[in-house]
This record gives structure tokens, sequence and C-alpha cells, in this order.
């Protein structure tokens, strides 16, 4: 067996700094873009699909290259209470990234002969169709 040489040795650590340098690139905010933020209706929330604390959310959210005039969209997943979107909003303020909004959840519509339908709850027999304006 040889030895490695100790160009190989370089070669080596400089393809690896270069894969990490660009593995970390990857995991930022593109300027101009919105930062989302998912909260699950048992309070959990996640950012670019990973769980993350609420103490350490704005640190995580500067790590990946959101700055004080970035938008963050707070994304609620099921029925999540005013008081934990508001709180998370305002930890977010206090913490140097004040622009933040809190997604509205979208309500599924079927279309039908041109009228919207809107979603039927289970306990309702007949859905009444609204008329698009």
């Amino acid at each position: 067996m040889r030895n490695r040489t100790r160009v190989e040795y370089l070669l080596a650590a400089a393809m690896l700094g270069g894969l990490l340098a660009t593995g970390c690139m990857l995991g930022r905010i593109q300027p101009g873009s919105a930062a989302y933020v998912h909260v699950a209706a048992n309070g959990v929330v996640t950012f670019w699909g990973a769980p993350v604390a609420l103490d350490k959310l704005p640190k995580r959210l500067k790590e990946a290259g959101v700055k004080p005039n970035t938008l963050i969209k707070i994304v609620p997943h099921g029925e999540v209470s005013n008081r934990i979107l508001h709180g998370l909003a305002t930890n977010l303020g206090r913490n140097g990234l004040p622009k933040v909004v809190i997604v509205e959840p979208r309500k599924a519509v079927t279309m039908v002969d041109g009228q919207t339908v809107e979603e039927v709850a289970a306990d309702e027999d007949n859905p009444q169709p609204s008329r698009i304006p």
C-alpha cells in the first residue's frame, strides 16, 4: 500500500472545503425572497422542514440570511391559536426581524358549471353554490 502524498491531502481538503462552502450557500435565503415559517396545530414550528425551538428561531433565520427587511411569512397548518401566532410574530420583532405577516389559511373550493361551490362540511347535506361576480 502506498503512502498518501501531501498534495493528495491538500486536494482532498480543498474539495471538502468547497463542498461545505457550497452547502452553506444553498441554505440561505435569496435576496428579495420571503422566509416561510410553518406552525402546526400542536405548536411545532418548522423552518425549511426542520423543527426549530421558539427561542432559537430568530437565530436560525438570521443564519439563513434573513435580514430586518426580509419578509417572514408565518403559515399556520390546522387550528393554530392566535396567541401562538401573535407571540411568534412578537418574538421575531423583538429580535430584530420586524417584517412579519401571518398568512391566512386558504379554503378549498370547487368549480362546477361556472359556479364556485364551497367546501362541504361533514354535517351539511345540501351545499349552496355561490356565483362568481
